[in-house]
């Protein structure tokens, strides 16, 4: 679990608290870098000797030492043999640890918005999330793999580099760096423009409201059909991608001429080089030494853009990365629920609401649920009716503590919810929603989802008990078929079956129904029906139902109004006391004889 003192924390700090033993790893993989780009000017050095010794002789061909020469030469080799070879080693080094972390934080990524209330989930959209979980953790794996030991070794090389420069001509030393550190002014004019920070910013912002809507787009594809519509028309989508095009074309427009000033300097260092050297070269008396330097430095130039840009390149990087680091540690610092230090063990399945507020948002005056008190017996059907958005699907989902209250008490077997461990309260409820979500699974796997340590006997006796089985036998592969390929679909009703064996398996004491037959047609309803018989044998059942025949058979039913419990009884009690229920169901009865004109 991720350890929330860790906040204060800054991001590259975090990010090495969360490599670990692995620290090891990328030191060594920053010092083969260093090591690397230190012998990638070995060459340049042996290239200067080398002339030394063919010039000493000019007009003589065998006074030159070719032994000499050959010395340099078989050295030039073996730095360039030795940097690839320390190169490699970085690699795989940081590659090793990258990939480790690239795990472990993925893992711990899951591991911690499963923990996180569902607050966070309903206003972070999936796409937003896939994304933080998939591109800004790969960037992370990227920054270790490639970055940091590019990054170290990019900042190593400017500084072999302005040793060599003035190792053998200061002069041309000078004429090199001139360029150099123009160059660099220019670019630094691009990373400190506040439009460019602004640029870095929103990108991520952009990109997360790209991938957003682009998910909410093909989930909605069949609507977009159905009405003969496009892209253009989905305006969200459409404009979502606009505005990222004009930011990064306005950020493009108001960085061009300091870049192609940067590329252009950085480009001609050969060009300085050249007035400079025959001005020197002219007032020179010893012509033969500045002829050797001159020449070295003409070389020399040809690789001084490398080093450089892959310089810059790095610097831009790291603002690309640090922004998504930031993102991923704003996620592991948003707080989890509260988990009880010891755990108390609830002393039976009844469920108890004593004077609870809540609230979404904490800083609305107006309260999602206002003193809502009731008890669900164990053994007992207890419902829940009332207007859509009266909240009573709020008040099913704070049982399992999907969000915290801000006031008052709910307890299961007497047991306030806060002093029981997540993992022991959610084994202990069972959900059916009408939003059916199955896993690109076999059907077995699915179902299996429920009891992990369940045998596949004992799963396929919840697929019958669940009414499913016969359907399943059906399939190609049986439970092996995995659904969405090669042609296996479900419909709605047989994919509410498989959650309802599920949920069987799972065999926990207190079963949540939310509108499970809301969308079943009049064959499905009636096995899913048989199916819920079964799921409830013995259990705290809570039914949300908007079909009052559905419940009118419950032990209980609790009418649900604006927030607040308007009425409690049984469906005999509730039609003679006249108020709400009864004006539900005369409504409900006339909705029943409706039929087209």
């Amino acid at each position: 679990m991720y350890n929330q003192t860790n906040k204060k924390t800054g991001n590259i700090s975090w990010l090495l608290q969360l490599a670990g033993k692995k620290k090891v790893n990328i030191l060594l993989a920053c010092l083969f870098s260093v090591s690397s780009a230190i012998l990638s000017f070995v060459p340049y050095i042996c290239v200067y000797f080398i002339l030394r010794e063919i010039l000493k002789a000019p007009n003589n061909p065998v006074g030159i030492s070719f032994g000499t020469a050959g010395i340099y030469a078989w050295l030039a080799l073996g730095a360039v043999g030795l940097g690839l070879l320390f190169s490699f080693i970085s690699s795989v080094l940081s590659h090793g640890a990258a990939y480790k972390i690239l795990f472990e934080l993925r893992m711990k990524f899951a591991e911690h918005i499963s923990e996180l209330p569902m607050g966070f989930h309903t206003s972070n959209s999936t796409g937003k999330l896939r994304k933080l979980m998939d591109e800004n953790v790969e960037k992370i794996e990227l920054f270790i793999a490639h970055q940091l030991p590019d990054a170290v070794g990019a900042l190593a090389s400017p500084v072999v580099m302005l040793i060599v420069l003035f190792l053998f001509d200061w002069r041309m030393g000078l004429a090199c760096l001139l360029p150099i550190v123009l160059s660099f002014i220019a670019q630094a004019g691009n990373l400190s423009n506040p439009k460019s920070r602004e640029f870095m910013d929103s990108f991520q912002d952009l990109q997360d409201k790209m991938n957003s809507s682009a998910v909410e787009y093909v989930r909605g594809i069949y609507v977009v059909k159905a009405f003969n519509q496009t892209v253009y028309s989905f305006r969200k989508f459409h404009d979502t991608i606009l505005e990222y095009k004009d930011s990064a074309i306005r950020y493009t427009h108001s960085v061009k001429n300091t870049y192609c000033a940067f590329l252009v300097l950085l480009n001609s260092v050969f060009l300085f080089l050249l007035p400079v050297g025959i001005l020197i070269g002219s007032r020179e008396r010893d012509y033969q030494a500045f002829a050797i330097s001159f020449l070295f430095y003409l070389i020399f130039s040809m690789g001084v853009a490398g080093p450089v840009s892959k310089l810059m390149y790095v610097f831009v990087q790291s603002f690309m990365v640090l922004s998504s680091i930031k993102r991923v540690k704003a996620v592991f610092d948003t707080p989890v629920l509260k988990s009880a230090v010891k755990g108390e063990e609830p002393k039976g399945n009844g469920i108890s609401f004593e004077h609870v507020f809540f609230s979404y948002n904490k800083d609305d005056e107006n309260e999602t649920l206002h003193d809502v008190s009731f008890v669900a017996e164990p053994g007992q059907v207890t419902a829940l009716v009332g207007p859509s958005g009266s909240g009573k699907s709020t008040i099913a989902q704070l049982i399992p503590r999907f969000w915290d209250i801000d006031s008052g008490k709910i307890t299961v077997g007497g047991v306030n919810i806060t002093d029981i461990k997540p993992s022991d309260l959610m084994g202990a409820v069972s959900f059916v929603f009408q939003d059916v979500f199955l896993f690109k699974k076999s059907i077995l796997e699915n179902i299996k989802i429920g009891n992990e340590n369940a045998t596949d006997v004992q799963a396929i006796e919840a697929a019958k008990s669940a009414m499913c089985h016969e359907f399943i036998e059906s399939l190609p592969n049986g439970y092996h078929s995995v659904l969405g390929s090669r042609g296996t679909y479900l419909s709605g009703g047989e994919r509410q079956r498989i959650i309802i064996a599920r949920a069987i398996l799972k065999n926990a004491p207190i079963v949540i129904l939310d509108e499970a037959t809301a969308f079943a047609d009049p064959e499905n309803e009636r096995k899913i029906q048989i199916a819920l018989e079964k799921l409830m044998e013995n259990k705290t059942v809570i039914v949300i139902a908007h079909r009052l025949s559905t419940i009118k058979n419950a032990d209980k039913i609790i009418v649900v109004d604006d927030g607040k419990v308007a009425e409690e009884g049984t469906h005999e009690e509730l039609i003679q006391y006249g108020a709400k229920y009864k004006h539900m169901w005369d409504v409900y009865n006339r909705a029943l004889t409706w039929s087209l004109a």
